[in-house]
């Protein structure tokens, strides 16, 4: 629980006053609270901009706008309208045609539905269990994994057993030579290998891949590569990111050493840090992709610890997917927002707008250690920050379709990363290092998994 009354900084002082913010001028990233006092941006790293009485807000990616009424497209637009996720919709749709209006989206026209969307419907809540955590399904049932996915864009699966998860996070403290159980003295930013940020890896080194052994077996882990073999309908020949691991920090109720022999409770403000909500690809050109028969790109974390509410955890909007689907999603304008976006390019990045509709039906996923949680790459997230005693940590992992020409939409793969000096004296099966791409996938051969032991995993009930 949050301590009550004024906790203070690391130098003593009282956090900064709610009422100041600074944003980053290169990310638009807003520092209020104690995050006011840094000099250079949590996320960016780049030098801080004016204090300011309130945020800058220009842009709001919202519904079409409602009844805005009927426009005739012309002939030209016609023709085009067999492509768009718009017409698909309006075609599926029992009784009359769904009316269709212009809206400009960098420049080029787009077609977006009239009407107004059932929210509730369309933004329905992941189910949790009676603790609070996000429901997990069996890695086996193919079609609850599917289902869960087409209705809420994200979908749990429960992926590890706990030696595995332990060996993950053993794993993580070892490598950066950081004590887990402290002193907290022992967690300043000095000793922290990516200071200020919630993954991990040294500064300077392009991507910061985990490439220890647990990190091998875990990415390569049967139950995860069942997990994604149902997603992509069935399809095993698959290869995997060589990601990294997350870390936050707890920051509340830590005993800090004293010079004189004595413990100080103290909170750290200034350890907590979270992600502005965003897309790491272009939703919109991913959408177009989508249409035009590509598979899609999922993303997932794996927690190697239980992550409740206070540890911080995954956010993210459920049903985000249909409301790309469907022709709902208007394009922000702005470059604040839509960063290094190129119209029909899946690889960009999107944040998601202050004002932004989609941020009323954001969700707070509590994970078990072991769950994975896997997104549809069109679905908003973020995280939160740490208010607990306890650390986070996570795996994050990707699988894709063994297909060059999908390589260069998003993800960090293994295929360019991961040598077999890497992987010296690891004992990993055929099917991992096919997953890892140190091995080809042969044309036409079955399914490898009945070759393969699974683990029986633990039941939280």
């Amino acid at each position: 629980m949050p301590r009550k009354g004024m906790a203070k900084n690391s130098d003593g002082a009282a956090p900064a006053a709610k009422h100041t913010v600074w944003v980053c001028e290169v990310c638009g990233f807003r520092h209020v609270g104690a995050l006011v006092s840094r000099s250079d941006c949590t996320r960016c790293g780049s030098p801080r901009g004016p204090a300011l009485a309130s945020p800058p807000v220009r842009e709001s990616l919202e519904v079409a706008p409602f009844n805005r009424g009927y426009v005739e497209p012309d002939a030209a637009c016609e023709v085009k309208l067999g492509t768009t996720s718009a017409q698909r919709t309006a075609s599926s749709t029992s009784g009359s045609q769904k009316e269709l209006t212009r809206a400009e989206s960098h420049g080029t026209p787009t077609l977006l539905p009239l009407g107004k969307p059932d929210l509730a419907s369309m933004f329905e809540q992941y189910p949790c269990d009676e603790d609070g955590y996000a429901v997990a399904v069996d890695p086996h049932d193919a079609d609850g994994l599917r289902g869960a996915m087409d209705r809420h864009g994200i979908v749990v699966a429960r992926v590890l057993p706990a030696a595995d998860c332990a060996a993950g996070a053993d794993e993580i403290f070892a490598d950066c030579n950081v004590p887990r159980h402290g002193p907290p003295s022992a967690w300043e930013n000095e000793n922290w290998p990516n200071p200020g940020r919630f993954l991990y890896g040294r500064p300077g080194v392009e991507w910061p891949s985990a490439k220890g052994p647990a990190a091998m077996r875990n990415r390569t882990h049967p139950l995860v590569h069942r997990t994604f073999q149902a997603l992509y309908s069935g399809e095993h020949r698959l290869w995997v990111s060589a990601d990294t691991y997350g870390i936050m920090r707890p920051t509340s109720g830590l005993a800090f050493p004293t010079p004189d022999g004595g413990i100080e409770i103290r909170d750290r403000l200034d350890w907590r840090w979270e992600l502005k909500m965003h897309w790491d690809v272009n939703p919109w050109a991913l959408q177009d992709e989508i249409d035009a028969g590509h598979p899609t790109v999922f993303q997932a974390l794996i927690a190697l610890v239980d992550c409740p509410e206070e540890t911080g955890s995954f956010l993210a909007v459920p049903g985000c997917t249909r409301f790309f689907r469907e022709g709902w999603a208007k394009q922000p304008q702005h470059t604040r927002y839509a960063v290094d976006l190129q119209p029909g390019v899946v690889t960009g990045k999107a944040y998601v707008p202050d004002k932004s509709l989609l941020r009323s039906f954001a969700q707070r996923f509590s994970l078990r250690a072991g769950d994975m949680i896997v997104w549809d790459s069109r679905t908003a997230h973020a995280n939160f920050a740490n208010t607990g005693q306890d650390f986070r940590l996570v795996q994050f992992v990707q699988m894709m379709p063994a297909i060059e020409a999908l390589e260069a939409r998003h993800g960090h793969w293994a295929r360019q990363i991961i040598k077999e000096a890497d992987v010296k004296g690891m004992v990993l099966s055929l099917n991992a290092r096919r997953l890892l791409a140190l091995d080809d996938w042969d044309v036409g051969e079955c399914d490898l998994f009945e070759e393969i032991e699974e683990p029986v995993l633990e039941d939280h009930g």
